[in-house]
């Protein structure tokens, strides 16, 4: 946007002042990108280097900086009454994992993980998301994938390898058609990797970090994740062996370790109560980052026509699990976040409850230990 909007207040009974555009100041962060012969003004790259590895130390950066408490900020630059808070992404830092996101039902919903290098839903592609190297779609509603096509489309801009996407295997059409038809209205190719997942498909984030699909109640097919960490563990009758002992018996193909899967993290989208407990790497999952979109106690209706989590539901659904840290996403903003605060409290046993933390919260910004 290069110029911004100064708009005159109108005094009562008074002709309105001539509007005028007044040119924004220098912004050295930003830089000029030419598109079929005219220029525009674009957010400078983010660095390949923004995304954080799991088993790397942490680099701290603008994505994973310590910050005070997360705040649902308004943009200071409006337009025709228009807001976009999405800029400012809340933030949680559960057990040295950072979550950014913002997520408001039938607004946006983009939730990353820069640690892990993920991205659960694309929203409208905030601007720190874009080095985020996988996006996992959870489904097509606009409200999670309008973003899409940015966002790879500006990682191309910046040099980035294309984004992984790994969407609802009944998507892959449709994903190709829009970006085959933004590259012809931009005048450039959108490179893209896409990779279409059925429930109970896994996908290689890492050499040691899988993402694995599981079916959800929202939309055809639509998917939830469950980010699983797989490890390797000696035998219990190997442990006394010295390692010349351990190499040979490698030689003669005998197997003295055994895979060990932890279950880090489960994103389930937008879903109705499924019981999800019957998948014990959902039901054990570390964090659970979960809807709950109804809080009324006249609006069950409305949830099972929308396919979403009513409180009744969302109750349930928490009381069979044994999630060590529960984020609350896909809020309303009918519903003021002191209410939902206050419902939660209500129905839930102190226990799960205090597991709670809600991502749109702009009070619940602190650091969440086991």
């Amino acid at each position: 946007m290069t110029l911004m909007y100064t708009i005159a207040a109108e005094a009562q009974n008074a002709k309105p002042e001539p509007q005028h555009l007044k040119p924004r100041p220098p912004d050295h962060n930003r830089m000029t990108h030419t598109h079929a012969g005219h220029d525009s003004v674009m957010p400078a790259c983010p660095g390949n280097d923004s995304v954080m590895h799991a088993q790397a130390g942490i680099r701290r950066n603008r994505l994973t900086a310590p910050r005070p408490r997360p705040r649902i900020r308004l943009s200071r630059v409006v337009f025709r009454g228009c807001l976009m808070p999405s800029h400012y992404l809340a933030q949680v830092e559960i057990d040295g994992l950072e979550i950014i996101g913002y997520s408001v039902a039938g607004e946006e919903t983009v939730v990353a993980m820069p640690q892990l290098d993920v991205c659960f839903d694309i929203g409208k592609a905030p601007d720190q998301i874009i080095a985020v190297n996988h996006v996992l779609l959870t489904h097509g509603h606009m409200d999670h994938a309008a973003g899409l096509a940015y966002y790879l489309s500006h990682r191309n801009f910046c040099g980035m390898a294309p984004g992984v996407v790994l969407a609802p295997k009944n998507l892959l059409g449709p994903i190709r058609d829009i970006l085959q038809a933004w590259g012809r209205l931009d005048g450039n190719s959108i490179p893209a990797k896409l990779v279409g997942v059925e429930p109970g498909d896994e996908y290689a984030v890492k050499p040691n970090l899988f993402a694995r699909a599981f079916p959800t109640k929202h939309s055809r097919g639509s998917v939830g994740f469950t980010l699983i960490e797989r490890r390797k563990k000696l035998k219990d009758q190997y442990h006394g062996l010295t390692g010349p002992q351990i190499v040979e018996l490698k030689k003669q193909g005998v197997e003295i370790d055994y895979r060990l899967d932890i279950p880090l993290v489960t994103y389930l989208g937008d879903t109705q109560y499924v019981d999800f407990s019957q998948l014990d790497y959902i039901r054990t999952s570390r964090i659970l980052i979960a809807e709950c979109t109804f809080y009324e106690d006249d609006h069950a209706g409305r949830a099972e026509a929308g396919r979403h989590m009513h409180i009744n539901e969302f109750v349930r659904l928490i009381e069979s699990l044994d999630n060590e840290h529960i984020v609350v996403t896909h809020t309303t903003a009918r519903t003021p976040m002191s209410e939902v605060r206050k419902v939660l409290k209500n129905d839930l046993p102190k226990d799960k409850y205090d597991r709670m933390i809600l991502l749109m919260d702009q009070r619940r910004g602190r650091r969440h230990t086991a």
